[in-house]
C-alpha cells in the first residue's frame, strides 16, 4: 500500500486520537493559588530571562504573562515545571529529565553587571561590578541597556546563572550543580563539574546525553585568523560551553521512553536479512488496552485492534481500517518504521499483567517521530 496522506490520517487516528481525547486539556499552568489555566499550545513562549512565560488562554484572544514564581505545576509545549523542596524553600523548577529513579530539575537567575574595560574571554576580571534588576525589554543582541535614573543608557553585560539539582524518586536532593555562561576559569571548572554530574546520574538517559554530545562543537578553522581571534576561539573551545547550551532550552525529557529521534537512523537492511532478523517478533498481536502518554501525563484506555509484523512490514488494523508500513530496520530490540520523511519506533517486550480488565502477555511501546509530537504509548497485547 502506498504511503499517502490517507494512510497517514489512519495511523494518526489509531495513536494520536487516543491522546487527543485523553489530553485535550493537557497544556496548562496551575498557579500557587490553586488556579488551573488551560493554554493554547502554539501560543507559549519562554521569556529570555527564564522568569516568565507568554501565553494565550484557551478560548481567549489576548496574550498574557505568567511569572515562573507563581507556577505550582505546568505542562506547556515541551516544558514541564513543578515545585520542590530545595534547602528550606519550595522552589518552582523546570524538569529537564526524569527516569524511574531520578529527576534533573532547576532554574535560572539572569542579572546584568556594568561592563569594565577588562575582558573575561582572556582570563581578566570585570571592573566595578554592579548588579541591576533585569528587564528583558532592555536586552539588545545579548547586551543590556539600563534605562533607570542611575544608569541611564549604560551598557551592561548579562550573566545567566544555572541552578540545577538531581533528585531521587522521593524528591530528595542527591547532587547539585551551579554554573554560569561566562568564560572565566572558575566558570569552566563549574561546567566541567556539571557535566560529570550529568554523566554520572543520567548515562542511561540517551536523549539527554545525546543532546549534550550534540552541543560539543568546535569553532571554525582559524588558521588564517589573527592571533587574538585564535586565542578567543581556543578559550571558547576549552570552556565546555556545551553544558549551558544544553540547558538554554529546558525542554522535558522522559528517560524511560524509546527516543526515535535521538538515535541515528539505522541503515536499511535488505529484505531477506530483515525478514530473518524480525522472525523472533513476527506474528500477530491482539491489542486490549493502551496507556497513552504525553509528557508526564498518562491514561489507561480500553482499545481493540491488531499489530501484525510480516514480510518486513508492520500492519495496523482497527475495526474500520488497515494500514501497512515498511520496516526499515530492527536494531537492539527496536523496530524502525518508515513514514515518508519520518521514523516511528516500536519496542516489544514480554510482560504480563492486567489493564482495563484485559490480561496481557506483551507490552509494545510505540514512539512517534518528533515531527508528530514525539508522543509515546504502551499497548498491552496478547501474541496470537
Amino acid at each position: 500500500m502506498k504511503l499517502n496522506w490517507k494512510n497517514f490520517k489512519i495511523l494518526f487516528f489509531v495513536f494520536i486520537s487516543i491522546l487527543n481525547c485523553s489530553f485535550g486539556q493537557s497544556f496548562y499552568f496551575e498557579t500557587t493559588e490553586g488556579k488551573k489555566i488551560n493554554v493554547e499550545p502554539t501560543s507559549v513562549k519562554l521569556g529570555i530571562d527564564y522568569d516568565h512565560f507568554l501565553y494565550r488562554e484557551k478560548g481567549m484572544t489576548k496574550n498574557q504573562e505568567m511569572a515562573i514564581k507563581n507556577i505550582k505545576t505546568a505542562f506547556v509545549d515541551e516544558f514541564v515545571l513543578n515545585t520542590f523542596a530545595i534547602g528550606k524553600k519550595r522552589v518552582t523548577c523546570f524538569v529537564i529529565a526524569e527516569s524511574k529513579s531520578k529527576k534533573l530539575v532547576g532554574n535560572y537567575k539572569v542579572v546584568a553587571i556594568q561592563k569594565g574595560e577588562a575582558n573575561p574571554m582572556f582570563g581578566q576580571t570585570d571592573l566595578n561590578k554592579k548588579t541591576t534588576t533585569i528587564n528583558p525589554n532592555n536586552l539588545v543582541d545579548g547586551n543590556y541597556f539600563d534605562k533607570n535614573a542611575t544608569n541611564r543608557g549604560r551598557n551592561l553585560k548579562v550573566i545567566t546563572t544555572y541552578y540545577f539539582y538531581v533528585l531521587d524518586n522521593e524528591n530528595n536532593v542527591i547532587d547539585e550543580m551551579k554554573f554560569d555562561d561566562q568564560f572565566y576559569k572558575n566558570s569552566t571548572e563549574d561546567r566541567n563539574n556539571a557535566e560529570a554530574i550529568l554523566r554520572k546520574h543520567f548515562q542511561d538517559c540517551p536523549d539527554l546525553i545525546g543532546r549534550l554530545n550534540e552541543n560539543d562543537v568546535k569553532m571554525m578553522n582559524m588558521d588564517n585568523a589573527s592571533k587574538m581571534a585564535k586565542k578567543a576561539a581556543e578559550r571558547i573551545d576549552n570552556a565546555n560551553a556545551k553544558v549551558f547550551r544544553l540547558f538554554d532550552y529546558p525542554k522535558y525529557t522522559n528517560c524511560d521512553e524509546v527516543q526515535a529521534t535521538t538515535v541515528i537512523k539505522p541503515v536499511k537492511e535488505n529484505t531477506e536479512n530483515l525478514v530473518e532478523l524480525l522472525k523472533p517478533v513476527s506474528g500477530t498481536y491482539q491489542i486490549g488496552a493502551v496507556t497513552a502518554q504525553l509528557g508526564p501525563s498518562k491514561k489507561d484506555l480500553a482499545l481493540t485492534g491488531v499489530f501484525s509484523i510480516s514480510d518486513g512490514f508492520l500492519f495496523i488494523e482497527t475495526k474500520d481500517n488497515k494500514v501497512k508500513y515498511p520496516i526499515t530496520s530492527y536494531n537492539e530490540g527496536v523496530i524502525y518504521c518508515a513514514d515518508r520523511d519520518m521514523v516511528h519506533t516500536m519496542a516489544i517486550v514480554s510482560e504480563s499483567g492486567k489493564k482495563k480488565g484485559f490480561s496481557y502477555t506483551t507490552k509494545i511501546t510505540v514512539t512517534f517521530d518528533k515531527k508528530m509530537g514525539g508522543a509515546t504509548s504502551d499497548y498491552w497485547c496478547v501474541k496470537n
